[in-house]
């Protein structure tokens, strides 16, 4: 039986799958992106209406570390924000600079923050999303982000809905 060992390798591989895919918690969704001031001079209007898909990889959730990250995505523009030691979320009410930003788009970078440039992106959570709340619900993010695509004076309102994936 030179397959045996094979067959049983697979046989208990199919139950590690449920661990692997709950070792890290993702939330995956989408939604808009409007409300630009400031942001003309590099080509986002204040009427536009940006469609998103998105994914937050929270803190602190299943096997998941102390950074939250947000992801989003429209078209071939790709926009990437982690924030360090966030288990259970950004506080509501009050500014929070990212710790490192990434973009992809007309050009492309990658920065841990602060830095020499000023324009540090920062997020303001209109209410706090519940990310520890891993019971299959959906959760809403609506935020204001000033110095959008790490731009100094641009800001936007993103409002965005995610599901756990599976």
């Amino acid at each position: 039986m030179r397959f045996r060992p094979l067959f049983i390798a697979v046989f208990l591989s199919l139950f590690t799958i449920p661990t692997i895919a709950a070792a890290q918690a993702h939330m995956r969704g989408g939604g808009f992106m409007t409300g630009f001031e400031g942001c003309s001079d590099y080509g986002w209007n204040s009427d536009d209406i940006v469609r998103l898909t998105a994914r937050v990889r929270p803190a602190g959730v299943g096997t998941n570390g102390s950074t939250l990250r947000i992801n989003i995505f429209a078209g071939t523009y790709a926009y990437h924000l982690s924030f360090f030691d966030a288990v259970g979320g950004l506080p509501e009410g009050e500014w929070v600079d990212a710790d490192a930003v990434a973009w992809v788009g007309s050009g492309a970078g990658f920065t841990y923050l602060p830095s020499g440039n000023t324009a540090i992106p920062r997020i303001y959570l209109l209410e706090t999303p519940n990310f520890l709340n891993n019971d299959r619900t959906r959760i809403a993010l609506n935020a204001m982000i000033e110095n959008f695509d790490y731009l100094p004076g641009c800001s936007a309102f993103a409002s965005l809905v995610f599901g756990y994936t599976e």
